[in-house]
């Protein structure tokens, strides 16, 4: 999906997920409801859905997508 963005978009998107490694809730985070763990991050319209297990200080990023229809 990454390679279909454009330069500008792909580089904020990976900013982000670089920054996540040190610090996965920073920036606009917030909890999926009904889903135990789950986050959003917002990066302009588009989302990264990520679980965190601080336990093994851990991210794992399912999904990243278009606002709207990264969800489903």
């Amino acid at each position: 999906m990454l390679g279909r963005l454009n330069q500008p978009e792909t580089r904020r998107i990976v900013a982000a997920i670089e920054q996540m490694a040190s610090n996965p809730f920073a920036g606009d985070i917030r909890a999926l409801a009904g889903e135990p763990d789950a986050y959003r991050r917002r990066v302009g319209d588009w989302r990264i859905l990520f679980t965190v297990d601080l336990v093994a200080r851990a991210v794992r990023i399912y999904r990243v997508g278009p606002r709207g229809g990264v969800y489903k």
